[in-house]
């Protein structure tokens, strides 16, 4: 049974940023050769509801034979954080059920997959993911890993907003290690502006996965699951629902740290822009 993707582009107006401009792809099976909607126009609200439209129009007709339908979002840096996961499956349904509960939702970066000049990079850490040497490692702390990890003092960067040497040596021990999973010590709710961060060291080094948590509050809570999110025995995709629906269940759910991860997962064998791939989805 195939597995079948929604892929949602959402950008800011460039003249009204209460406004957003979505467009949406839909595939099923391979090869890849993702079908596109028309755009769509409208707040934040009017979004939502298109986004739950598209996805009861999968669930009901063109996906309905599908194993699992996972939801990408194609997002701008300054909107990677944005809470899509926690976004109603049905805006009319009560209790809300968001997104994150029942399906693997990631985010992917537009800038990048518009800047052709990252691709090679990109491509050469994906190819170190799938390979059959990597393996995400089952630790508790804050870090940037990969096949070898270097030591967590070279990776993490602890101020905030952290500074620019800081950044440097993020940016040098990716260079160094080709690690395809960057894991970020601090929370990150809005990303700022055109200031670099680690999510912009990351994109231009060519970081296909990354995981990070948006409540301040939460940064303990973070760590503590970081071991069973990172699990060699789960996909990191499932990892993240299997939390996001703990979180659903929990007494207040605003106060778990499941309703406030975002995993970034971004195969540069799938575009949508400027042009598709027809590779298969892994």
């Amino acid at each position: 049974m195939a597995d079948a993707y929604l892929i949602i582009k959402l950008e800011a107006d460039a003249l009204d940023d209460e406004r957003y401009r979505v467009r949406t792809w839909r595939q099923f099976g391979a090869p890849w050769q993702p079908e596109p909607s028309e755009e769509l126009e409208g707040d934040i609200d009017a979004v939502q509801r298109h986004v739950a439209d598209v996805l009861a129009d999968a669930e009901g007709g063109w996906a309905a034979e599908a194993e699992i339908i996972r939801l990408e979002f194609l997002l701008p840096r300054e909107l990677l954080s944005l809470p899509v996961d926690q976004w109603p499956t049905s805006v009319e349904e009560v209790p809300i059920r968001p997104l994150g509960m029942n399906y693997q939702v990631v985010v992917r970066s537009l800038d990048r997959m518009q800047a052709k000049k990252w691709h090679r990079e990109w491509r050469q850490r994906w190819a170190v993911f799938a390979g059959p040497r990597w393996e995400a490692p089952r630790s508790a702390g804050p870090a940037s890993w990969g096949v070898d990890p270097a030591p967590a003092a070279e990776l993490v960067t602890p101020s905030h907003p952290p500074s620019l040497a800081e950044l440097r040596r993020l940016d040098v021990a990716l260079a160094a290690h080709h690690q395809p999973l960057l894991v970020l010590e601090r929370p990150l709710v809005h990303p700022a502006g055109d200031r670099p961060d680690e999510i912009s060291v990351g994109l231009r080094a060519g970081v296909p996965l990354m995981l990070w948590q948006r409540d301040e509050r939460l940064t303990e809570d973070f760590e503590s699951v970081l071991g069973d999110l990172l699990s060699p025995d789960r996909d990191l995709r499932e990892s993240a629902r299997m939390l996001r629906m703990e979180a659903a269940g929990a007494d207040d759910p605003e106060r778990h740290v499941g309703s406030h991860i975002t995993l970034l997962w971004d195969d540069p064998h799938r575009l949508v822009e400027p042009a598709g791939s027809l590779s298969a989805p892994r």
